[in-house]
């Protein structure tokens, strides 16, 4: 995972990353 604490923005994006 390269976004160790993403914000809720990256919720959606919670796939493969």
């Amino acid at each position: 995972m390269m976004l160790s604490s993403p914000p809720s923005k990256y919720q959606p994006f919670q796939q493969s990353y």
